[in-house]
């Protein structure tokens, strides 16, 4: 929604009264609507909304010294309107901040919006507008991130906080993100910071690289390294991005980071600090964290350099296993990658613990994930084929892989018995896999192309973790069976860092070879993120028929449904 600037307190005043209240009585009744067309309502509207409310924050507030009040009371501004200003303000709202301001300058309307999908263009974002009529990108913004969380309270208003006199509208938040490519902005809004003692975070994207930065003016170390201040203070700036269109693909993750660091600014946990340095998440480096230039990167001559308007990729077919919290980004970002196919298995159905970090669900409670996913994803790229398979992959789809064209296996499950089994397809069937994992606070992503690199038993024993893991002996997928922490954050960043790897796989003539590094978030860590050696570069899995004949046999019994 989008509010004139003489009605902005009005309207806190008014939401600060209840109309949070009135929002999640629909969404919840909305809930029962629409996942249970055709049957009985199983719960009552209180009955949903109390589920909702009690469990939205379940799997955060698992973390040891996390404090949801903390967040609650905290105020964020987010400056911009494009696709970062959209990944900033969806983090932000699942993890429960509070009040949420959005400023940009873009208008635009249904028209508009489909034009740009039809081009592959999300730079502008990929939440789109209902209606024909013109309306600010803020607003929309806002507006999802509203209904992705009830109890948060978000607003956007259709104003460029580049200008100085435009400052004056806000009354001054905890922390500030810069989502923008506008290195004016971001001058005028560090400037504001120092002043006004809150966080300032800046995160920007262009094509092949994005770059998150922080300045903290409460740091009391500031005046001692007064130099050291200066430089990072030009460096956040992101000169060499001003005015580019942002990339969705490099976005991800550093969006991702930035959110992060406004979450251990407000709560922090155990020995936390907030990052005083940048963060570079680069197609150029070999170790993909620095901003290394060593690797060619071609350009097409016919699309331009940019990675979404590729062809190369309206010909591949992606398989993802699951469509959680890692699913939900990462086929966001196939989606808008404009890949032809995208095959997505999952059988679990969207409970109110998911919601926190899996915000495409917001009204599919009670839905299976699969379809609820396809749905939501169909909104941002309708070219797309897609079809959902509401099962658990087991060993009996060897007719499934003689029978489909898969470019790409896309890992997205909580689990090693699962991660095992596909690395038995990929290498039997040479197909390259991209397996993720994430905790509450760190992830990795793993990239292994037969013929290439070593696949995913060589590079980490996967194998022997899946049967340690001893997860046969489980009743059910579900998360809601055992209880993990698990944030929104962590699964984002994994995603974006993934989706990297994904398009760079996809389309190998343009990017060269792929990684040969295990790539690592660690929200503890001094530097966030890192490229870290694996077992092995290289293996010849792929050509040993005798082991991979064998592999079924040995494992099957990790697969074997429980005798209830």
């Amino acid at each position: 929604m989008s509010i004139p600037p003489d009605r902005l307190t009005e309207e806190l005043k008014m939401r600060a009264q209840g109309r949070t209240n009135q929002r999640m009585q629909q969404r919840a009744m909305e809930r029962i609507q629409e996942s249970r067309q055709g049957e009985r309502a199983e719960q009552t509207l209180d009955q949903v909304l109390e589920s909702v409310i009690e469990n939205r924050y379940n799997r955060q507030e698992l973390i040891e010294g996390w404090n949801q009040d903390k967040l609650k009371n905290a105020k964020v501004v987010v400056a911009g309107s494009g696709v970062l200003a959209d990944y900033v303000a969806i983090s932000l709202a699942a993890l429960g901040f509070g009040e949420i301001e959005i400023y940009g300058s873009d208008n635009t309307d249904r028209i508009e919006s489909a034009e740009k999908m039809e081009n592959n263009d999300y730079s502008y974002g990929f939440i789109f507008p209902e209606t024909n009529e013109e309306v600010s990108k803020a607003g929309i913004i806002a507006d999802f991130a509203n209904k992705i969380n009830p109890t948060v309270d978000a607003y956007g208003l259709n104003l460029n906080l580049s200008r100085d006199k435009n400052l004056s509208v806000m009354k001054k938040p905890d922390i500030i993100i810069d989502a923008t490519n506008d290195s004016a902005s971001k001058k005028e809004l560090i400037d504001y910071s120092a002043r006004n003692k809150c966080l300032f975070i800046s995160v920007s994207s262009a094509e092949n690289i994005g770059k998150m930065g922080v300045f903290n003016p409460n740091n009391p170390n500031n005046k001692k390294k007064g130099e050291e201040v200066e430089k990072l203070l030009r460096n956040i700036v992101f000169y060499d991005m001003n005015s580019k269109e942002q990339n969705p693909i490099t976005g991800m993750a550093v969006s991702a980071l930035a959110v992060d660091e406004a979450r251990k600014y407000i709560m922090p946990i155990r020995n936390e600090k907030v990052i005083d340095d940048l963060v570079v998440h680069s197609f150029y480096s070999e170790k993909r964290f620095d901003n290394k230039r060593e690797i060619e990167i071609k350009k097409n001559e016919e699309a331009g350099n940019d990675v979404l308007k590729n062809d190369v990729l309206k010909h591949k077919n992606v398989l993802m296993i699951g469509a959680g919290a890692l699913g939900n980004f990462m086929g966001l970002g196939l989606a808008m990658a404009g890949i032809e196919k995208l095959i997505i298995f999952d059988k679990d159905k969207v409970e109110s613990t998911n919601l926190n970090r899996q915000p495409f669900f917001y009204n599919s409670v009670g839905r299976s994930k699969t379809p609820a996913l396809i749905t939501e994803l169909k909104k941002v790229n309708p070219k797309v084929d897609y079809k959902g398979i509401e099962e658990f992959i087991d060993l009996n789809y060897d007719d499934f892989f003689e029978k489909n064209k898969i470019d790409l296996i896309v890992d997205c499950v909580d689990n090693d018995k699962t991660r095992a089994l596909l690395n038995y397809y990929s290498i039997k069937y040479e197909i390259p896999l991209i397996s993720s994992g994430t905790s509450h606070n760190s992830g990795h992503v793993n990239v292994s192309v037969p013929g290439i690199t070593a696949c995913l038993n060589c590079q980490r024993e996967i194998d022997k973790y899946a049967l340690e893991a001893k997860q046969r002996t489980q009743e059910s997928h579900s998360c809601i069976y055992a209880p993990q922490a698990s944030v929104i954050t962590s699964n984002m960043a994994i995603a974006g860092i993934a989706l990297g790897e994904a398009i760079r796989v996809l389309n190998p003539e343009k990017y060269g070879e792929p990684v040969s590094y295990e790539l690592k978030y660690m929200s503890e860590d001094e530097y966030r993120v890192g490229a870290l050696p694996v077992a092995k570069r290289k293996c010849e899995c792929y050509k040993d028929k005798k082991a991979i004949k064998k592999w079924p046999e040995k494992m099957k019994h990790l697969y074997e449904k429980p005798v209830r």
